[in-house]
C-alpha cells in the first residue's frame, strides 16, 4: 500500500478536496483500488478548533499504478473552471488513522 496526501491551494480548499474524492470514487479506471478521506493537516492545539488546512488523505491498493492517479487527478483539475494547484507528498508526515 502507498499514502499520498494531497493539498490543493485555493480559497475553498475544502469544497475542493470533497469534489476530488468524490471524482476518485467515480474514476472507474481506479478500480476500487483508492481509500480517501478529507482530513486537517496537522492536529489542532488544544485550545484551537482548526487548524484551516485540509488534505485528502489517499491509500493506493498494491495493483494500482500511480500513473492511473496522476491521470484522474489531472483530469479532475482540468475539469475545474479554475484549475487549482495541487500539491502531492508522501504521507510519512501525516498521521493515517
Amino acid at each position: 500500500m502507498t499514502d499520498l496526501v494531497v493539498e490543493v491551494r485555493e480559497a475553498d480548499a475544502e469544497d475542493a478536496l470533497r469534489s476530488l474524492a468524490g471524482w476518485l470514487r467515480a474514476d472507474e479506471s481506479l478500480d476500487g483500488q483508492l481509500r480517501g478521506r478529507v482530513a486537517p493537516a496537522a492536529p489542532a492545539p488544544a485550545d484551537h478548533m482548526g487548524t484551516g488546512f485540509d488534505v485528502l488523505e489517499l491509500v493506493l491498493g498494491s495493483s494500482l499504478s500511480t500513473a492511473a492517479l496522476v491521470v484522474s487527478l489531472l483530469q479532475w483539475q482540468l475539469s475545474r473552471r479554475r484549475a487549482p494547484a495541487l500539491v502531492l507528498c508522501a504521507a510519512a508526515t501525516y498521521a493515517w488513522s
